[in-house]
């Protein structure tokens, strides 16, 4: 015994040294992993943001910075505008020049008038010149666009049609700002030109040139800075038009009118007056962009700043984080190891006992040396062990009293299912004659209910026959009442007729009359037609002294004449109302007949229609009274069903409750033949723990 003890001592130790030997089942080792870790990640997560926020705070306060200084700069640009702008205005606030000009414009070229007037000008317009610096020439064009005046020593013959005269005189007198070219526009070189359309009350006067020399801008611009620790960009601070894309001003004077570069940044939006945004150039490096717009000349003042020189001073935020980081690493493996020492040695020893108590020795207890963690994990690990000793003991005694409890549950478990069986076979035979009751009335609940719907319909169908001899009785009435109107109407038609034929005799009566008169009229009118007949013969007689006479009587004859056709179209007329009017009396005398045969047929009518009504009353009597019959019937049979219905429950309820009786017996049944089994079960499992108790050492 005490040699197989000594071989399992020594498996257990060489399994110990196998464990002991991989590190990644260390709990030392995962302690030093998390503290490492977590000490690493929090450094270079806070390091990592700090460095982010202070760049985006750097690259913020030089943007804004920068696009103040820009601002500013395009103020001071547009104070400059404003004086030359002003410049020009005072030619057309002197009225004396303007006078003088409007004069000499209108004279003919290569007079000694026009000659003496354009010194005159070109006098006055270098009297003002001389007050003002930067300026490299005034040049006064005609309407025609052909030179009429200039400060510059040249033939105004000798100077070009210019590009921009076109659009300056379809302006209305304000300024046009012209972009720098370097070859000038009239005389001047590197100039800006400013041009103004001279006009009075009148209309345009002529046109003013005036060329600014681009050192009006560099005075403003080749000093500025945007940062004194940043490289620019391509452009540095370069101002452009954007309606020609030409450069105006750069401090590089070779890219002055060139096309700038700026228009093709996609950030750069033609529609807004200013911005900042961040652009990749061809060098590879990122830049700031900034622009703002003149609101004398349109044009668009930009700055370029390369964003690596403004984080400079981020750098070196992210070398002290490195740094950061490399120091943390060491803390963490030193503290690492320490804490190794600390923690994984006691617990080293405390699982090696615990794996001697896993093969069965109870009696195992580790030294308590200190009362921190470890030393109350090592008091609680023999507290364990002593109450898994007293457990074991405790189960030995049980498993003893079990077994023998197993024994006598076997017993009862196969008289319990003796009876179980009994009582399944009676429960059974009940089921089944419950359910021959509920089949027989359920039967009967179906009959019950086929008689019902047949009574239903018996029912709707006598008070729809009700329904329709009321609508024929109602009916009946309104014909009946139609029939006594239409004889009232057919009586008031044959009066109507009656009167209508007296009517027609009587206008037969007047038209004859109108006939005697104009037979009468007719033959005064054949009458007086003779008359003037006689009286024209006798006025011929008389010669010239019954001229008029014979005129009178003429007149006399055609009037006759046409009295006799008036008469013989009335007479004519006559005789057709009269003809008509016979034939309606004739008309009359045969509808007479039909109208007095027509009312007797509409009292007929009316009696057989009075009749109807009378026995459609009597049937609708009839019929309500069966009604009430077939109702109370119904009504009868209803609760018949109602009673067969309750019986049919009743049978269902029982025959349910018999069928759970019966397969709960049948459950019981099993439940006990598995009690049995289980009780079997049980002696064995005593008996096997029996056995495992004797291997722990006590």
């Amino acid at each position: 015994m005490v040699n197989q003890q000594e071989q399992s001592d020594l498996r257990w130790r060489k399994k110990r040294v196998k464990i002991n030997m991989d590190p990644r089942k260390s709990m030392g080792v995962k302690l030093f992993l998390f503290f490492f870790i977590t000490v690493f990640v929090i450094v270079g997560v806070v390091g990592t943001q700090s460095y982010r926020i202070a760049k985006d705070s750097i690259l913020d306060e030089v943007s804004n910075s920068s696009e103040q200084t820009i601002i500013q700069a395009r103020k001071n640009l547009d104070l400059v505008f404003d004086k030359y702008k002003d410049y020009s205005l005072e030619y057309i606030a002197d009225e004396n020049f303007m006078n003088n000009l409007k004069i000499f414009v209108e004279k003919q070229k290569g007079s000694l008038d026009y000659l003496s007037q354009q010194k005159e000008i070109t006098a006055n317009i270098r009297k003002t010149l001389s007050s003002m610096k930067n300026i490299n020439g005034v040049t006064v064009f005609n309407l025609d666009g052909t030179g009429a005046a200039s400060t510059y020593q040249i033939n105004m013959n000798a100077i070009d049609k210019q590009d921009w005269f076109k659009s300056a005189l379809n302006t209305r007198g304000e300024d046009m700002w012209i972009p720098s070219r370097q070859a000038g526009f009239v005389g001047g070189k590197n100039s800006i030109g400013l041009v103004r359309v001279l006009r009075d009350y009148d209309g345009p006067i002529a046109v003013l040139l005036v060329e600014i020399n681009v050192d009006a801008l560099a005075s403003q611009l080749n000093d500025m800075k945007l940062t004194s620790s940043s490289a620019e960009g391509k452009g540095g601070i370069m101002m452009f038009d954007p309606a020609s894309q030409g450069v105006i001003y750069a401090k590089d004077a070779s890219q002055i009118g060139e096309q700038s570069h700026f228009m093709e940044f996609d950030d750069y939006s033609p529609d807004s007056v200013e911005g900042v945004f961040t652009t990749k150039q061809a060098d590879g490096n990122n830049y700031l962009a900034i622009y703002n717009q003149s609101e004398v000349t349109g044009w668009v003042l930009t700055g370029e700043v390369r964003i690596s020189d403004l984080l400079s001073s981020a750098d070196r935020i992210l070398l002290f984080i490195i740094i950061a980081l490399a120091l943390s690493a060491a803390v963490s493996i030193l503290l690492g190891y320490i804490m190794v020492r600390i923690f994984a040695n006691p617990l080293t020893q405390l699982k090696d006992l615990m794996n001697e108590g896993a093969r069965g020795n109870l009696t195992v207890r580790i030294p308590v040396t200190s009362k921190d963690e470890i030393g109350q994990l090592g008091t609680s690990f023999n507290q364990m062990m002593e109450g898994i000793l007293i457990l074991v003991q405790q189960t030995g005694e049980s498993a003893k009293q079990v077994m023998n409890s197993a024994i006598q549950l076997t017993e009862s478990s196969k008289l319990t299912s003796a009876s179980a069986t009994e009582i399944s076979a009676a429960t059974e035979q009940i089921a089944q004659g419950a359910t021959s009751l509920a089949r027989e009335a359920e039967r009967g609940n179906d009959l019950s209910g086929i008689i019902i719907n047949r009574m239903e319909n018996v029912v709707e169908s006598n008070l729809e026959m009700n329904r329709a001899a009321n609508e024929v009785n109602q009916f009946s009435g309104q014909g009946a009442a139609y029939m006594e109107e239409l004889m009232e109407k057919t009586k008031s038609a044959e009066m109507i007729t009656r009167d209508m034929m007296n009517k027609v005799n009587g206008l037969r009566e007047t038209t004859s009359s109108i006939n005697n008169i104009l037979s009468v009229m007719s033959a005064l009118t054949q009458q007086t037609n003779i008359l003037s007949l006689n009286a024209t013969i006798e006025a011929a007689r008389a010669g010239e002294a019954g001229r008029g006479f014979a005129v009178v009587a003429n007149e006399i004859r055609k009037l006759a004449d046409e009295s006799k056709q008036s008469i013989e179209v009335v007479g004519s007329i006559t005789k057709k109302i009269q003809e008509e009017m016979n034939n309606t009396v004739d008309t009359l005398v045969g509808a007479y007949p039909l109208y007095q045969s027509q009312a007797e047929k509409v009292r007929d009518t009316s009696n057989i229609l009075i009749q109807v009504k009378e026995q459609m009353d009597e049937f609708i009597q009839k019929s309500e009274e069966v009604t009430d019959s077939v109702q109370e019937l119904n009504r009868a049979q209803q609760e018949l069903n109602a009673s067969i219905t309750n019986v049919s429950a009743v049978s269902e309820e029982t025959s349910a409750s018999a069928q759970q009786v019966a397969s709960i017996s049948i459950e019981q049944l099993g439940m006990s033949n598995r009690l049995v089994d289980l009780s079997t079960e049980l002696d064995n499992l005593s008996e096997a723990l029996q056995k495992s108790l004797s291997s722990f050492r006590i």
